[in-house]
Order: C-alpha cells, then structure tokens, then sequence
C-alpha cells in the first residue's frame, strides 16, 4: 500500500494532466460563446474523465474498477463539480466588476479547481479506494 505522499504526489501530476484537459475545453467553450458557467460544466466533465482512467490505474493501482467504486467515484465527482461550479461562479461574480477584469475568468478556473482538488483527493483516497 502507497502513503498519502506517494498518493498525493501521483495525483498532483494526474491532476495537472486534467486540468490542462480542463482549462483548455473552458476556454475552447468560451471561445465559442458559450455561457461560462455551461463551458465550466463541461470542461470539468472532460477533466473528469482523464483523471478517472488516469487515478485509477496510476495514483491508486487499481487493476480493475467495480460498480461499486464506480458509483463512489461518480458521487465524488459529483460533490466535487458542484463546488467547482459555485466557487468558480462565485469568483465570477466578486471579480468581473473588479480593476483585474482582464484575468477574471484565469483566477475563477484556477480557485474553482483548488477547491475541487482538495475534495477529490481526499474523497478519492479515503471513500473510493480506501487507503
């Protein structure tokens, strides 16, 4: 069995790789004209999916998933979207009125996704895969 560190460690790097995938959807949805706050919902889906395959057979060495975990997996997800959803609205809201107007939509993705990393990590680590 791996430490929180070594857990942590590969899930900082799994989370890098979505968040690119994450950042570069947001962007490419806003690009496009969609509202930010649907171009946040499925950027944070397509991210979702990358980290999905990647934790499970890299950060926690899981040679198969089960229904089970699947559904906990999902749950998480879940709990996670929505508070990256309301958090990067929130920053949204707080900033776009601000003298940093420029970045507002850079500061809003990356606090939406702390937020949703912290929550993903640990229901991860000690709801999904039990360590």
């Amino acid at each position: 069995m791996q430490n929180i560190y070594q857990n942590f460690s590969k899930f900082l790097i799994v989370g890098a790789l979505s968040f690119v995938v994450d950042i570069l959807f947001y962007f490419f949805f806003l690009k496009q004209g969609i509202d930010p706050v649907l171009s946040k919902l499925a950027s944070f889906i397509c991210g979702a999916f990358c980290g999905y395959i990647l934790n499970t057979y890299f950060t926690f060495n899981q040679a198969k998933l089960t229904s089970n975990k699947l559904l906990k997996y999902i749950s998480v997800y879940s709990c996670s979207l929505f508070a990256n959803l309301l958090s990067n609205e929130l920053m949204l809201t707080r900033l776009l009125n601000s003298s940093m107007e420029e970045g507002v939509y850079f500061i809003s993705v990356i606090f939406a996704t702390v937020i949703a990393l912290v929550i993903n990590f640990l229901g991860l680590r000690y709801y999904v895969f039990r360590f």
